[in-house]
C-alpha cells in the first residue's frame, strides 16, 4: 500500500517516466477496471486520489470531438458542491451535477450512452469499444447510498457490470 501512495504522490507532482503516459498508475487502473471505489476516513487522502485520477484523465485524453480513442467525455457528480468545482471550465466536461435529481439524470445519461454503444458494437460485430472514453465520477456516493439506496443501486448495477467494454 505504501508503494501505491508513493506512486500516487509522484503522479500528482507531475512525475512522468520516459515513454509513459501522464500518470501510469492511474491510467493502468482506469483502462483495466470497470469502476474504482476510493474510500477512507476523513483526512485520509480520498480527495487527493480523486484529483490525481482526474488530472490523469485530463493529461491523457483530449476533449471529445471526433470520437477517437484518445478523446474523452467527463461527467462529474458533486453533491457537496465543492470537490469538483475547479473542473467546471475544462473542455472535457460534459456535465456537472450537484443536486440529487441532477446526479440521477447524469447517471441515466451515461447509461444511455453505454446502451447506444452496445447497440453499435452489436451492429458492427465487435466485442469491445474502440472509440472515445466516458468517465463518470461520483463524489460522496456513500451519502446517496444511505439516503436514496432504492434509486442509486439499480442505476449503478448495469454500468458497473457492463461499462468497461463500452469504454465507460
Amino acid at each position: 500500500m505504501n508503494e501505491t501512495i508513493l506512486r500516487s504522490a509522484y503522479c500528482l507532482d507531475g512525475y512522468k517516466a520516459p515513454g509513459e503516459t501522464f500518470c501510469p498508475f492511474y491510467s493502468s487502473i482506469l483502462n483495466s477496471a470497470g469502476g474504482v471505489l476510493v474510500s477512507g476516513a476523513t483526512g485520509s487522502g480520498k480527495s487527493v486520489v480523486l484529483n490525481g485520477i482526474l488530472l490523469s484523465i485530463l493529461g491523457q485524453y483530449k476533449p471529445f470531438c471526433k470520437g477517437t480513442k484518445d478523446e474523452c467525455s467527463l461527467f462529474l457528480c458533486d453533491p457537496k458542491r465543492v470537490e469538483f468545482r475547479r473542473y467546471m471550465t475544462v473542455p472535457h466536461l460534459v456535465r456537472y451535477a450537484s443536486d440529487e435529481e441532477a446526479i440521477f439524470n447524469t447517471i441515466d445519461m451515461v447509461i444511455g450512452i453505454m446502451h447506444k454503444r452496445y447497440e453499435q458494437m452489436e451492429n458492427d460485430g465487435i466485442v469491445e469499444w474502440d472509440g472515445s472514453r466516458v468517465f463518470l465520477v461520483i463524489d460522496e456516493i456513500g451519502h446517496l447510498m444511505l439516503t436514496r439506496k432504492k434509486d442509486i443501486l439499480p442505476r449503478l448495477t448495469d454500468p458497473l457490470l457492463l461499462c468497461r467494454a463500452a469504454g465507460i
